[in-house]
């Protein structure tokens, strides 16, 4: 509430220096005094008159930062009482969780997938590693860096499989899609198409490059761009070429709802049996289900606008001969029935400027949520009756916990992520609850995080990887080192693979050593 405070005093203050500006401007038009008296009076005038002006300067900043900072005004005019404090939850959904035993991480389908990154968030979507023999100590002088080789701007993850890791970046006027060798960052391979970023807002750094990550499934690599270029490409480079086996450009027959997103569509593409499915936000169609094979659409469902998360796949135990893509789209949190693109279930969640950016949370029957500019966090308890009805409801909602790019990882009962928009405190959360357990402050600066045997690695804004042990009261820190001297553009996930770090900015890709 402080910070409301001061945009009211703000306000305030301008208000009145506004006010006495103008009446004593008009005090020095005053016709009945002498013409001596109105000669002193007129030859003060522009006193008042860069009174008034000073004073509309701070109404209009207090304005502006009402507008970009309304986490206060928010918390004064919530609706519904208590439902919307800080932190609320639905006692009857609350104790039912708490009997309940949670699914822990999804094992992989085999031993091979364990030493790959396939795409978003790692082999199944969650953040966890599920690599061991990793390094719990960093060594003072630093970690060894491999490799390091240069490419174009995005903020697109690095993708691994087969020795060779795949990185989207952007090189005006082309998108591309480029291949390397995990061993030695040898380039294999490209393939790079034209974009116009005529539907992005520039202003805000939405020609930076693409955001998704590329999805691999069999032989094949999927890559959306953030102009709507949907690419599927064979894996295996061919005389420095990765051959495309179909190019869709979606916005042409999927067109964005003006205004579209500020940053361009940063959805990675889901790959399930033989569909890929991406967000698009078109009120033609604003989730998509496309034959990987051909590129043809299969289904299209809702009408919601973007935002900038990425769709999940969830069996859950309420019904679990349904499969589902779970999705956050600029309007609602919704299941959708994987073979048709039905809609099972919603619920509503708008943020600020769309930004719901962080991808859903599956954990059984439940679907964690969290967005920042005040929004703040919901559980969900998503259920199906005898009649096959859906129902959506909140565990709780709170406030204390606010993901504004990164994605949290669930371990267990706890959840840990970032809170807040700038600064931001990585933090480490009850998931059964939604209550803080503990923080690290400033000690760790705003980033993204992995979950790697035991430790949390986090890649911060900065440029600098750190090493964090999760304990149940408190952390400690393992290890810290910095890959990027200028910090310039970090914001991507990095990818873990064969006990190889890959992590990119805007100029680089480098591959890390995390081994004995």
């Amino acid at each position: 509430m402080a910070m409301l405070w001061t945009q009211v005093l703000l306000m305030v203050l301008g208000l009145s220096l506004g006010v006495w500006g103008l009446v004593c401007l008009l005090q020095s038009m005053r016709l009945d005094v002498s013409e001596a008296e109105a000669a002193k009076l007129r030859a003060g005038r522009w006193r008042w008159v860069l009174l008034m002006g000073l004073g509309d300067i701070l109404v209009l900043f207090a304005i502006i930062w009402m507008f970009l900072r309304p986490e206060g005004w928010r918390e004064l005019f919530r609706q519904n009482g208590n439902q919307e404090g800080p932190h609320w939850h639905d006692t009857g959904r609350l104790e039912r969780l708490q009997r309940e035993e949670l699914p822990q991480a999804q094992p992989t389908d085999d031993d091979q997938s364990r030493f790959e990154w396939p795409g978003w968030r790692g082999p199944n979507r969650d953040g966890i590693v599920r690599e061991t023999g990793l390094l719990h100590q960093w060594p003072e002088s630093g970690l060894r860096i491999l490799w390091r080789t240069p490419i174009g701007g995005g903020y697109s993850s690095p993708v691994v499989a087969g020795g060779r890791v795949y990185v989207m970046d952007y090189r005006k006027p082309q998108e591309r899609l480029a291949c390397f060798d995990a061993k030695d960052g040898t380039f294999l391979g490209q393939y790079s198409w034209q974009v116009e970023y005529r539907d992005i807002d520039t202003r805000w750094g939405g020609d930076y490059g693409p955001r998704g990550t590329p999805a691999i499934a069999d032989h094949c690599i999927y890559a959306l761009g953030a102009d709507g270029d949907l690419v599927c490409c064979q894996l295996q480079p061919e005389n420095g070429k990765l051959p495309v086996l179909w190019h869709k450009r979606l916005f042409q027959e999927f067109p964005p709802q003006l205004p579209t997103t500020w940053w361009g569509l940063s959805i990675s593409p889901l790959v399930v049996d033989n569909l890929v499915i991406v967000i698009v936000g078109s009120a033609n169609g604003g989730v998509l289900a496309l034959d990987r094979t051909t590129g043809q659409v299969k289904w299209k469902a809702l009408q919601d606008k973007p935002a900038y998360s990425s769709p999940v796949l969830a069996t859950m135990p309420t019904a679990p001969q349904v499969r589902q893509v779970v999705v956050l789209t600029a309007a609602h949190i919704a299941g959708l029935n994987l073979d048709t693109g039905e809609l099972l279930w919603s619920y509503p969640w708008t943020t600020q400027f769309d930004c719901n950016i962080a991808t859903p949370i599956v954990c059984g029957n439940y679907v964690f949520v969290s967005t920042a500019y005040g929004r703040g966090s919901v559980l969900l308890e998503i259920s199906c009756d005898a009649r096959g009805q859906w129902r959506a409801g909140a565990v709780y909602q709170t406030r204390n916990f606010q993901n504004h790019i990164a994605t949290s990882v669930r371990v267990g009962d706890r959840l840990y992520g970032f809170h807040g928009y700038s600064p931001a405190r990585l933090t480490c959360l009850n998931f059964r609850t939604g209550e803080p357990i503990w923080d690290t402050g400033r000690d760790v600066d705003k980033g993204c995080l992995l979950y790697a045997d035991g430790r949390l690695i986090v890649f911060t804004e900065k440029g600098e990887l750190v090493l964090v042990e999760p304990g149940e009261t408190g952390f400690t820190i393992r290890g810290r080192f910095r890959v990027f001297p200028d910090a310039h553009s970090t914001w991507a996930l990095p990818a873990l693979a064969n006990g190889r770090l890959f992590v990119r900015n805007d100029r680089e890709l480098v591959c890390v050593n995390l081994r004995e």
